[in-house]
């Protein structure tokens, strides 16, 4: 009876854990960008980091996840990145 109650009581954070999983993996596009730019894989590694960093960083209560114009904002910039890394991928040669 408690498990019910408690899945009952977590049903609230559904939207919001789905908003955070879509703003994670759009923000995990915007190294794409400094690793396209640097043609560097050390330079992907470190920008993504750095995000993870500043984004998740967690002082006591608060993190800047908690606000949500961040995340996506970033989403945004992912998806933007994406989609300009890709649209002339088959003009480009390697």
């Amino acid at each position: 009876m408690k498990a019910v109650l408690l899945i009952r009581g977590q049903l609230f954070r559904i939207p919001s854990v789905l908003m955070n999983a879509v703003a994670a993996s759009s923000m995990a596009l915007i190294p794409l960008y400094f690793g396209m730019k640097k043609y560097s894989v050390p330079t992907t590694i470190l920008s993504s980091l750095l995000i993870v960093m500043v984004v998740s960083t967690n002082t006591g209560a608060f993190s800047l996840n908690d606000i949500i114009v961040i995340p996506i904002t970033l989403a945004i910039i992912g998806i933007v990145i994406a989609y300009l890394a890709i649209r002339n991928i088959e003009k480009v040669d390697v």
